[in-house]
């Protein structure tokens, strides 16, 4: 049992970075060591998309069913809604 522990520990020495791997947060993923920025991994356009869903359901729509004009223009409201409520 004493051997495994030793073994474990130098398997986790040897995984453990030496260095940081990047040493300044403020320039996360221009370190040119290969480690990737996760805005650049993250698919923003489906985020944004998954976002301006939840802002029509919880604002947008309910403003016009009440005849309030869109509280957020930047999401527009959906083409069923202008048939529904007549929304200009």
């Amino acid at each position: 049992m004493g051997q495994y522990n030793l073994s474990h520990a130098r398997r986790l020495q040897c995984l453990t970075p030496t260095k940081p791997i990047c040493p300044s947060p403020i320039h996360a993923g221009s370190c040119g060591d290969g480690v990737p920025d996760v805005r650049d991994i993250v698919d923003w356009d489906y985020y944004r998309e998954r976002l301006g869903s939840a802002i029509q359901k919880i604002i947008t729509i309910p403003a016009a069913l009440q005849g309030v004009a869109n509280p957020v223009p930047r999401v527009k409201h959906p083409d069923w809604l202008h048939k529904k409520v007549g929304v200009r």
